[in-house]
């Protein structure tokens, strides 16, 4: 249990904490409806795929979210084996 420390500014920390949050959820927002304006212009220019079109961007989504959330947990996962170990992984 960690201490009140009547020195430190919590209330800074805690702004600071949330507006980089806040920038990061803005700049996903704005590419994500970046993306979608692009399917939407594509799926008007070719109708007729509209359906292979959304296909292909879920395949290509699931695998890179696959990928993400693999290579995120095996880092957590070293990091805590490094923790426990006392003992630096080299990659």
């Amino acid at each position: 249990m960690k201490w009140f420390d009547s020195d430190y500014d919590y209330i800074d920390e805690f702004t600071t904490q949330w507006n980089e949050r806040y920038k990061k959820i803005k700049r996903i927002g704005i590419i994500l409806s970046v993306v979608l304006i692009l399917i939407g212009i594509l799926c008007f220019a070719f109708p007729e795929k509209v359906f292979t079109t959304i296909q292909i961007i879920a395949a290509i989504g699931l695998i890179v979210w696959g990928v993400l959330v693999k290579s995120i947990r095996i880092s957590q996962q070293l990091s805590s084996l490094e923790m426990r170990c006392g003992w630096l992984v080299e990659s």
